[in-house]
């Protein structure tokens, strides 16, 4: 998702594959806590408003249309860097500081590490890196 956009471009089918892999995963969370009656709303609800917001920033993005604020998109590229740098951490923690290692635990976290990095990146360059989309671009935009 690094290359260049042009003006207005239209959703490709590696986009719409993705944003679809993104929700299906989510759901799929959703509707294993759900049926195992385990985990609060966080837990549940989470991954799911986490992939709906991957999906429309990239989408964002590539159509070149704004979708709420700029500010909004560079708070939540932050929040999405912690979680990405906090995740890849318990992922090596998993896989070399338990005795034996959680070779599973680490796959799941790191397939995770995987899904999340291109919306990020994307949500990245939205909000950084496409000053005329934004028309309230003030110093801080």
């Amino acid at each position: 998702m690094s290359h260049k956009v042009k003006e207005g471009g239209s959703l490709r089918i590696y986009h719409w594959v993705y944003m679809a892999l993104l929700l299906l995963l989510a759901l799929g969370r959703l509707f294993q806590k759900v049926s195992t009656d385990t985990g609060g709303p966080a837990s549940r609800y989470l991954p799911l408003m986490v992939a709906v917001l991957l999906a429309l920033g990239v989408m964002g993005y590539v159509r070149q249309r704004p979708i709420f604020r700029r500010h909004w998109w560079r708070a939540l590229f932050w929040l999405l860097s912690v979680g990405w740098l906090s995740l890849a951490c318990l992922t090596l923690y998993l896989l070399f500081a338990l005795p034996g290692g959680a070779v599973a635990g680490a796959g799941v976290s790191a397939l995770v590490l995987l899904a999340i990095s291109p919306g990020t990146w994307a949500i990245y360059q939205y909000a950084y890196c496409c000053p005329k989309l934004w028309p309230e671009a003030g110093p801080d935009g």
